[in-house]
């Protein structure tokens, strides 16, 4: 349902981060973290109700600061209007994920997966998209956001009368052949490879952006020379507010490797990002 709604807003101009990207833990006070960082104007946490007794059932919302009230209204009207739910209420709680925000922030609790029916509605992809458009009108409201009207149709062009028609003329139409010139592709001076994702540098040019690292470290970082020459790069590691917590500087030879484990630079930090520069290139690696 995340995914639905981050296509629904960018279709309307919105830049959205996700504070995960697959089916993983994210630290609960990372969560507002990311989004303080990025200086989001709003936070949305999305979750699925449960109950001991499968008798529960609706939906309700939750926000923590009087700043968030709104937002939780817009959206909570939005959620009980377009599920056909029972409404369960705007409450306020002190959860992780929406007590330390420096924007408007509401955790949504739409339907119960503890309750049979709802839980059944819950696997139709449709169900999932009007909880998500529920959402997402829930935010146009508050942003004060309204779709734009469809343009009338543009009038027909006038039908010329027969004094008024052209003469009809003949053309014979050589036709020029393209020629399309094979691409010459350098190959990359180095190539970055990490928790199966790669990447590549060249020479003086930003070739790829690798803007997600899964939030377990422990795992190698790879940097390969694909050159007959020494090549250097710089490895910047920050944390989760920017800082920068080290820097290692390695030359790596002619068709060679070096790798290092982030993990062992990050012991009692949280982690934030890795940066690698190489000849006026670089690529980031984390939550940038």
């Amino acid at each position: 349902m995340a995914r639905m709604l981050t296509v629904m807003l960018k279709e309307q101009g919105a830049e959205v981060v996700l504070t995960r990207g697959e089916d993983y833990f994210v630290n609960l006070q990372q969560r507002p973290a990311i989004a303080n960082q990025r200086k989001a104007d709003a936070f949305v946490s999305i979750h699925l109700n449960s109950s001991t007794s499968p008798a529960s059932n609706g939906t309700e919302t939750y926000y923590y600061s009087a700043g968030s009230a709104k937002l939780a209204s817009v959206v909570y009207n939005n959620l009980v209007n377009d599920l056909k739910l029972k409404g369960r209420g705007i409450r306020t709680a002190s959860f992780a994920v929406i007590n330390k925000n420096d924007m408007p922030a509401i955790l949504t609790e739409a339907s119960f997966i503890s309750n049979p029916n709802e839980a059944a509605k819950l696997k139709n992809v449709n169900y999932q998209k009007v909880q998500a458009k529920a959402i997402f009108k829930g935010l146009k409201d508050f942003f004060g956001v309204h779709s734009p009207k469809p343009k009338p149709p543009a009038p027909a062009p006038p039908v010329p009368t027969v004094a008024e028609a052209p003469a009809p003329t003949q053309v014979s139409a050589i036709p020029t052949p393209v020629v399309a010139a094979p691409a010459i592709t350098a190959p990359p001076m180095l190539t970055i490879a990490y928790q199966g994702i790669t990447g590549t540098i060249e020479a003086n040019k930003f070739q790829y952006n690798l803007n997600y690292v899964d939030k377990n470290i422990a795992d190698p970082l790879v940097i390969t020379s694909n050159v007959d020459h020494p090549a250097k790069a710089k490895i910047r590691l920050t944390d989760i507010g920017g800082e920068e917590v080290d820097v290692l500087n390695t030359e790596i030879g002619p068709k060679a490797s070096f790798s290092f484990v982030p993990a062992e630079h990050f012991k009692g930090i949280m982690f934030g990002g890795i940066q690698i520069f190489s000849d006026n290139a670089d690529i980031m690696l984390g939550q940038q």
